[in-house]
């Protein structure tokens, strides 16, 4: 009877701590976009252009996708071409 109390809260803790990582990463997530939403604002009012503040996002979300592209989807690789060949 003790093995299964001791098993069960191993799995009450473990459910807890899952919680409770989820809501930090959730967190985190909304501390990282406010903190890109100031230095946007920032980047704004100092004179930058939004056109060029765009295309810096759009360049430097490509340049971090890319070789998680080609990490993740080696295996996959002939299909991920002809997927994209599709368009």
């Amino acid at each position: 009877m003790l093995k299964r109390s001791v098993k069960e809260g191993r799995s009450l803790t473990r459910s807890f701590l899952v919680s409770v990582t989820q809501y930090l990463f959730s967190w985190m997530i909304d501390f990282y976009f406010a903190g890109v939403i100031v230095f946007y604002k920032l980047a704004v009012v100092e004179g930058m252009s939004m056109r060029a503040l765009i295309s810096y996002r759009f360049i430097f979300a490509t340049a971090r996708i890319i070789p998680l592209v080609f990490i993740f989807e080696s295996q996959h690789k002939h299909s991920l071409i002809w997927w994209t060949a599709s368009y």
